[in-house]
C-alpha cells in the first residue's frame, strides 16, 4: 500500500487529508480541519503575528507526526 497526504494552509484554517492508495482506489484514513487563524489581524497590520505563526508551526508539526504515524510517503501542500 501507498499512503499520501494533502495539506491546505489557509489564512483561517488548516486541513489535512491522509489517503491510502490501493488497487481499488483511494481510502480516506484521516480528514481533519483545524482553526489556526494564521491571518489574525493581518488586514489591519499588514503583517503576520508571531503568535499566529507559532500556532501554525505547531499545527504543522502535529500534521507531520500524524503523517509519520500513518506511514505517509508523499505530502502535498
Amino acid at each position: 500500500m501507498a499512503y499520501s497526504a494533502g495539506v491546505d494552509v489557509g489564512s483561517n484554517s488548516f486541513l489535512l487529508t491522509i489517503l491510502e492508495l490501493g488497487e481499488q482506489g483511494e481510502t480516506v484514513l484521516l480528514d481533519r480541519a483545524d482553526i489556526t487563524r494564521l491571518g489574525e489581524e493581518v488586514d489591519s497590520s499588514g503583517m503576520l503575528k508571531a503568535a499566529a505563526c507559532d500556532r501554525c508551526l505547531a499545527m504543522l508539526a502535529e500534521y507531520r507526526r500524524l503523517c509519520d504515524e500513518h506511514g505517509v510517503q508523499a505530502v502535498r501542500a
